[in-house]
């Protein structure tokens, strides 16, 4: 099925007062809810073409609460306006409210229902609009809206697009926040020769791991300033490498931060080096077991960990143990 049928746009009458329109987002409903009802992003799409603008949006979010546009063009900047009050909400599925417009083109209010479904990360947006009289109803329906629809939910598409984009692009940012905290924890405080430990004689020595991450965070970079670049670099010494690494995190991080448009896309940062440097921090965590320096265990869901700290110095760790979390758990399930 192509983009154009899966977007397609669908009017059509219920009865002698209902009109039904009905069009699909790739957006969750969550977003789709949240462009349909807050006011910073309302004027970004609806009804904003041909030279319109909405520079009056207001919305009270609550049953019994109400909401205002107003529309604007030039040179005339006349205002076209319209309110109503909210009937039922129930976010992020549906929402029921009244429509008038100050200068009405179809005659008595409306009541407008909106019902939001997602399937896999699709949302189908159901406008139902139910006018006082048939004669309402046919005035719209024969108003020729759809052009003016279909350009608003275009602009929609684009919208929710960007904000899938930005809430993507700072889960990625706190997941490198996440590499920088648990990697600094493993490379702090190692055994003086913890260097040149390997799990075996053909496996890649700590260090060697190290300036592999180094090597992927590097990637990143390139990736996130839309470079497909591999340059890997022989590791100097444990310290060199070190820096290295949290050198090109940041430089990664800043790059995430910069919303490049050349980037490339965040699920390919994400399953390259993202996934890549955290499995071997673990890789790392483990062979400082296996020499007899072991990394304190944690609950990592309690660390002070925030978005754009990606250096070494991390936050004090406020919720180490001792044992097995595990064999914890599995005793109390006996136990209990």
């Amino acid at each position: 099925m192509t983009a154009a049928a899966t977007h397609a746009l669908h009017i059509a009458s219920n009865g002698d007062l209902e009109l039904i329109i009905r069009r699909a987002f790739d957006a969750p409903r969550q977003l789709v809810f949240d462009a349909w009802t807050r006011p910073d992003l309302l004027p970004q799409w609806l009804g904003v073409h041909n030279g319109w603008t909405m520079p009056v949006c207001q919305v009270d979010l609550r049953p019994g609460g109400a909401y205002r546009y107003e529309w604007r063009k030039a040179p005339a900047n006349k205002p076209m306006g319209l309110g109503g009050v909210f009937q039922e909400i129930a976010a992020p599925d549906r929402i029921v409210a009244t429509e008038q417009f100050d200068d009405p083109w179809y005659p008595g209010e409306a009541v407008n229902t909106w019902v939001l479904t997602e399937q896999d990360g699709r949302t189908l947006c159901t406008l139902t609009t139910r006018y006082q009289s048939k004669e309402a109803r046919d005035t719209v329906l024969g108003s020729g809206m759809e052009g003016g629809l279909m350009v608003g939910f275009q602009k929609l598409d684009q919208l929710l697009a960007e904000m899938l984009r930005k809430d993507a692009r700072q889960f990625l940012r706190h997941t490198l926040a996440t590499l920088a905290y648990r990697a600094g924890k493993v490379l702090r405080d190692t055994p003086e020769d913890f260097a040149g430990f390997r799990l075996s004689p053909q496996a890649r020595t700590a260090q060697e791991i190290l300036s592999h991450m180094g090597d992927l965070m590097e990637w990143g970079e390139h990736m996130a300033r839309g470079e497909y670049r591999w340059q890997p670099v022989e590791p100097a010494s444990w310290d060199a490498a070190h820096d290295r690494f949290f050198g090109a995190l940041a430089r990664f991080d800043a790059a995430l931060a910069q919303r490049l448009p050349e980037s490339l896309p965040d699920e390919q940062l994400f399953q390259g080096p993202v996934a890549d440097a955290l499995t071997h921090t673990g890789q790392l965590a483990m062979m400082r077991g296996v020499c007899g320096s072991a990394v304190r265990p944690e609950s990592y869901a309690r660390a002070e960990i925030r978005t754009g700290r990606v250096g070494p110095d991390q936050a004090a760790p406020n919720s180490e143990f001792d044992g097995d979390a595990s064999k914890r758990r599995a005793a109390k399930k006996d136990a209990g």
